[in-house]
């Protein structure tokens, strides 16, 4: 008989966590372990190299959720590919372009090109790219001149107003193929995004929600300078089970309160209904968290992403 290892084993040799073995081996079934006579887990070498195949490649940037459908020859493959890949710098080349005239457009207060350039990304890139690649980039740039005072309010404004209608239409479209009412993927959780009252800062979790839509996740979208008591009451009403608090705003004194604060309310809304469990509704913090999460009282259900792409990260390993 072939030599077998436990889940703890297996994920040091493949260099994943066992969090990211089981995250993995739940939703995507990437391997199928035998059991030992008291039922433990039991992984062969091949479910070993194949665990860490996915994870480089992972790790170089694609989804799991494609990985998960290849072979172990046709991973292998895609592995020896990664040291040969055909040049691509055409398409940053091209990306670059679009942002540099973008931000052209902007400072010319050209909503017409603005509108078009923006228009030629989304048809021209995949929606992740375009989303990470593409818009991200473009708002920490845009953020970056306006505090250098190299834009004004106004173009900012302009910028924003012609972006918000692209990425409005894109969350729409996420939005209609993963109905909510639907049982199917019952399995996987449900999102809902928001960010807290005084913060008015929607972009983060705008985009956030497109790449959550585009995973297959159902989802629901409140916008932005919601009420912790509001949102505790929506999150128990469409039985969400993450929730995803864009934290942006720096100013303390626009906040209707800290965003400790925030979650001590938001939580304790949640406990007054009896007939759900709050310890089941994770709670995800986008962007900025100004307190140490494990001293929490509800830490157990916290978690913090600093950056879009570690967002996106995260959704591989529900």
């Amino acid at each position: 008989m072939s030599q077998t290892f436990n889940v703890k084993a297996a994920a040091n040799m493949s260099a994943l966590t066992t969090h990211t073995l089981r995250a993995w081996e739940r939703r995507y079934g990437v391997v199928t372990p035998r059991r030992s006579a008291n039922g433990r887990r039991l992984y062969t070498m091949e479910d070993v190299e194949k665990l860490r195949l996915l994870g480089q490649l992972v790790e170089a940037g694609h989804s799991i959720g494609q990985l998960a459908e290849l072979s172990p020859a046709q991973l292998r493959s895609l592995e020896k590919s990664q040291h040969s890949a055909p040049d691509r710098s055409h398409e940053v080349d091209f990306l670059e372009k679009i942002r540099r005239q973008l931000i052209k457009s902007v400072e010319q207060l050209d909503f017409d090109e603005m509108d078009r350039l923006i228009l030629q990304a989304r048809i021209s890139t995949p929606l992740r790219e375009f989303v990470l690649q593409v818009v991200a980039p473009l708002l920490t740039q845009v953020g970056y001149l306006v505090h250098t005072r190299k834009l004004d309010v106004a173009q900012e404004h302009a910028f924003s107003a012609v972006l918000r209608n692209h990425l409005g239409e894109l969350l729409s479209q996420v939005q209609k193929t993963n109905d909510w009412r639907s049982n199917t993927s019952s399995a996987l959780p449900r999102f809902l995004f928001s960010t807290p009252e005084g913060d008015l800062h929607e972009f983060g979790i705008l985009l956030a929600a497109i790449l959550t839509g585009s995973r297959g996740f159902k989802f629901r979208y409140l916008g932005a300078n919601m009420p912790a008591v509001d949102l505790g009451r929506a999150v128990l009403a469409v039985k969400a089970q993450i929730v995803v608090l864009g934290a942006v705003e720096a100013d303390e004194t626009r906040l209707k309160s800290p965003l400790k604060e925030y979650i001590t309310e938001l939580g304790r809304e949640l406990q007054k209904e009896k007939l759900w469990n709050p310890m089941q509704i994770k709670i995800w913090i986008g962007g900025q968290c100004d307190f140490d999460l494990k001293k929490h009282p509800y830490s157990a259900v916290l978690f913090h992403t600093r950056t879009l792409l570690e967002f996106d990260r995260q959704l591989d390993f529900l």
